[in-house]
């Protein structure tokens, strides 16, 4: 009997149990499994189980989606239906471009890059624009000079 996966928690012996009775030669052996949790708590993969009823419980759904990314677990766990598993897909060799307001497609670092040029470029207009309106004050400056400065007349 498999456990109840809709729950956030369950106790990490059951989930371990059950996870031995998946057809594998090796991946599936109870130590293996204990083994492999163990290392992905302390990299900080999965967070670290919590106590609930005096037992061990991991959280569900981080639990399996990082368990259907381990070799040899992912073809057995993908066979299972009703395992809470988040799933990310990275696309490469396609590129797209849109616009929604500020939509970027592409890697985090690229559109940080972006948004951040495109803030360069409104913040070199402002400077152009006080450069010119600058420069437009000193030739009326030095036009009234020429006429004698404020109210004056040569």
């Amino acid at each position: 009997m498999s456990p109840d996966f809709t729950q956030d928690y369950l106790p990490l012996t059951e989930v371990v149990d059950w996870m031995t009775t998946l057809e594998s030669k090796t991946a599936f052996k109870r130590k293996n499994i204990l083994e492999q949790i163990r290392r992905a708590i302390k990299k900080k993969e999965i967070p670290t189980h919590k106590w609930k009823d005096g037992r061990r419980s991991v959280e569900i759904r981080p639990f399996f989606t990082w368990a259907a990314t381990k070799k040899g677990w992912a073809e057995e766990l993908k066979k299972v239906s009703g395992l809470p598993i988040d799933v990310t897909v990275n696309i490469t060799g396609v590129k797209g471009e849109g616009e929604i307001h500020k939509v970027y497609v592409g890697d985090v670092k690229d559109a940080r890059i972006a948004v951040l040029e495109e803030i360069i470029e409104q913040k070199d207009m402002q400077i152009e624009t006080l450069l010119q309106d600058k420069k437009n004050r000193s030739e009326k400056a030095r036009f009234a000079g020429k006429l004698g400065g404020r109210g004056n007349t040569k």
